[in-house]
């Protein structure tokens, strides 16, 4: 049901959709683990800065490995992207890197670090 309405919207045949879901439960469990490592460095940076009133080498530690991990995370993103793509005629993908373009990669940074559930970004 989660991804029902990416068949429906690209119109997949079964056996496309079967190996998109194969695809996009793959890359859940990266998901779920980037997420959980964004998550615990968020709430290291969130202690270190509030037991200081200046930035030091220690947060910006934090900080430079906070953004390591979204690019880690927006890379495998858009790795898995690529993937599902290529399971779609060209013409359907196409259509469907067209629309991640529109409704992923320009998400503003702050939505990436809220983004919760899995569906946040738009699988």
């Amino acid at each position: 049901p989660e991804l029902a309405w990416l068949q429906q919207k690209f119109q997949l045949t079964d056996a496309q959709f079967t190996r998109v879901q194969k695809l996009h439960n793959d890359y859940l469990a990266h998901c779920a683990e980037l997420c959980a490592r964004i998550a615990a460095t968020n709430e290291l940076t969130r202690a270190q800065i509030s037991t200081t009133t200046a930035v030091t080498p220690e947060t910006e530690k934090l900080l430079a490995g906070a953004a390591q991990l979204r690019i880690e995370c927006q890379t495998r993103m858009l790795k898995e992207c690529f993937a599902v793509s290529r399971e779609m005629s060209p013409e359907q993908g196409k259509r469907y890197l067209a629309w991640v373009q529109e409704q992923i990669l320009v998400m503003p940074h702050e939505q990436m670090g809220q983004a919760s559930s899995h569906s946040a970004h738009g699988h």
